[in-house]
């Protein structure tokens, strides 16, 4: 950890389990403090963004529209893991409820594009992840993967029963 231009503190750590259990053992008012100094002294924008995720008291609308860009930035690189967990971090910071569950059905989707099914399904199984054509969708996707074609079949028609477009388009390619 780097504080300050030019650095007013430096602290490297010989192990990493020695950073994280010297961290957990501050106040949270210390991790949000270092969190705060190490925003301000970071070489990179995901740098940044994850010291400000990390001190966020709450729910931060500007905040989450900062970090879901950057989720999405990610993902237009082809980084979709790692695109999954800042679409992710912007649903949990989102202050508006009824917002929060279509960004977890963007992050089990990112997840699910590149391959990670196990994220995808966790997300799924998040529930404040909403029901319906998407995550049917989504679902006969991983089941399908999974070499389930019975399951997927039966949630591939869920979601192409539904008012969905973007469900009913997945779900023709789960059925062909």
């Amino acid at each position: 950890v780097t504080v300050g231009s030019p650095p007013d503190l430096s602290v490297t750590f010989a192990h990493p389990a020695i950073a994280s259990t010297i961290v957990e053992s501050l106040t949270f008012g210390q991790r949000v403090s270092l969190h705060r100094a190490a925003v301000r002294s970071s070489a990179t924008k995901a740098e940044a963004l994850r010291h400000e995720v990390a001190c966020a008291p709450g729910p931060d609308g500007e905040l989450a529209s900062r970090v879901l860009a950057y989720g999405r930035e990610r993902a237009a690189e082809g980084q979709f893991l790692d695109a999954s967990r800042w679409i992710g971090d912007a649903a949990a910071l989102t202050p508006n409820p009824p917002e929060r569950g279509p960004l977890l059905l963007e992050t089990a989707h990112a997840a699910l594009a590149g391959g990670f099914q196990y994220s995808a399904t966790r997300t799924l199984a998040d529930p404040q992840t909403p029901q319906g054509g998407y995550r049917d969708f989504l679902l006969a996707s991983i089941a399908w993967l999974r070499g389930d074609a019975a399951e997927a079949a039966v949630l591939a028609r869920a979601a192409s029963d539904s008012d969905d477009p973007h469900a009913q388009a997945g779900a023709a390619i789960v059925l062909s």
